[in-house]
């Protein structure tokens, strides 16, 4: 995993919620009233509470206070699991709908990895989905947002190869993906292997002078740069009934070299 080495990036496996991507004007309308919500929302920056652990497995809440109702007027709970083998983590994501109302909300996992990490020159290194994927992808501004026009995939069959100036303009998003696993692959075969469930976008993201790539998995995007701001109809968002909880998943994996 990326150590989360300021210089370049001080994060290392965010979980986004309750929104994803950017608002525009990082703003949005519920109810009639205006609320501000910066990128990928605040979970990243708010103290969990750990309600169970051991030797390989954390479980980690977050519900909804004074300061997360001032961003997002809504009772919720997030549950996260963390649970360790020696090859795998797997995490788990409970979002529970604690108030009177249907909640609209997204969620996402950004997890980085270091590029290289077996050795050799950072284009030796490539990500391969493991279905056939769209030929074109949205096309994003200089602010995050999503244009309604596109631009071509990057991809080569399933096969994206990786080269720093590939990331000048940006993440790559792959909207409702019909892949569910992509695979961070070194010219040894060595690889990091990412599967999700629940989250139908897909995402490689990196800084190209900085060495790692990102591999992400949203269940909601950024606002179009045409919306009109209004949070009840914005799109892929999951809006979840009074009472119940809605899961998602992702499972990253080491195959090690030759395997």
């Amino acid at each position: 995993m990326w150590p989360g080495d300021p210089a370049h990036w001080p994060f290392w496996a965010p979980i986004l919620f309750p929104i994803v991507g950017y608002l525009k004007d990082d703003t949005y309308r519920w109810r009639g009233r205006a609320y501000r919500m910066f990128r990928h929302g605040f979970t990243r920056f708010k103290p969990f509470a750990r309600v169970l652990s051991d030797s390989h497995q954390v479980t980690w809440t977050l519900v909804d206070d004074e300061q997360t109702r001032a961003e997002y007027p809504f009772a919720f709970r997030l549950t996260l699991d963390y649970e360790l083998s020696a090859t795998t983590l797997d995490v788990g994501f409970a979002v529970e709908n604690r108030g009177q109302e249907p909640m609209p909300y997204a969620a996402g996992f950004h997890p980085a990895f270091n590029w290289p990490f077996a050795g050799g020159a950072r284009e030796d290194y490539r990500v391969e989905f493991d279905a056939d994927e769209a030929t074109a992808i949205p096309a994003i501004t200089a602010t995050g947002l999503v244009r309604r026009s596109s631009r071509p995939s990057p991809l080569t069959g399933r096969r994206l190869d990786l080269r720093p100036e590939l990331f000048a303009d940006g993440a790559f998003v792959f909207p409702d993906a019909r892949s569910c696993e992509m695979t961070f692959a070194a010219k040894d075969g060595s690889a990091l292997v990412m599967t999700a469930e629940g989250f139908p976008h897909l995402v490689v993201w990196a800084k190209p002078a900085a060495p790692y790539v990102s591999l992400e998995a949203w269940s909601g995007h950024s606002d179009y740069e045409d919306t009109n701001g209004d949070f009840a109809t914005k799109p892929s968002m999951h809006l979840l009934p009074p009472g119940e909880t809605a899961q998602h998943s992702v499972r990253l994996a080491w195959r090690a070299a030759g395997r």
